[in-house]
């Protein structure tokens, strides 16, 4: 007999994927949300830089100033968007969990 047979094996497995999945889905969360966050403190990423010293060097230090905002504003808002994004997974979760505890006997 298979481990798949059993009755509610399938339901079982299917949850434990989906945990996984929402683990992964966290932890990617949880990086994007450090990383954007560094850059945000900077002023800079690494897309950035290259358009940043080509506008400082054409226009001045004045306009890379400018364009250095322009990235922190952008980082932080990717930031918050990466902690959106980990609340609503680890909500997604808590809700599996939570309906796998009330469905089994």
């Amino acid at each position: 007999m298979s481990e798949l047979s059993r009755p509610g094996a399938r339901a079982a497995k299917s949850r434990e994927i989906r945990l996984a999945e929402y683990d992964a889905q966290i932890a990617e969360s949880q990086r994007q949300s450090r990383r954007h966050s560094l850059f945000a403190v900077l002023g800079l990423s690494p897309a950035a830089l290259l358009p940043i010293l080509g506008l400082g060097m054409d226009f001045g230090p004045e306009i890379a100033v400018v364009a250095s905002v322009f990235v922190t504003g952008i980082e932080s808002w990717r930031a918050v968007q990466a902690r959106a994004d980990q609340r609503e997974a680890e909500e997604g979760r808590r809700r599996l969990l939570h309906d796998a505890e009330g469905r089994e006997p």
